[in-house]
């Protein structure tokens, strides 16, 4: 989903650190993308608060899912391996 910035109203995108994907794997991406700031290519980073309620709301919905999107491929090795060895 694409928010608008508050100060300008152009594009803003999370400002995940391409490091984590380099170094870790797909579910370090999603729990950074979760958590991480915005950024507007013309005002720079802009805090969470700046933005409308309703804007606020769907950003917190959306980290949440990317939250459950990481946790399901660790809930399904879970299973498999107590499932191997139980």
């Amino acid at each position: 989903m694409t928010y608008r910035c508050p100060r300008c109203g152009h594009p803003v995108a999370r400002d995940a650190n391409i490091l984590v994907w380099m170094i870790g794997d797909l579910i370090g991406l999603l729990f950074a993308e979760a958590f991480c700031a915005f950024r507007c290519l013309r005002c720079g980073p802009i805090p969470r608060k700046e933005f409308p309620a309703k804007v606020r709301r769907n950003m917190l919905l959306a980290s949440a899912a990317l939250v459950l999107i990481a946790l399901v491929p660790i809930a399904v090795i879970v299973l498999l391996l107590v499932r191997a060895h139980g």
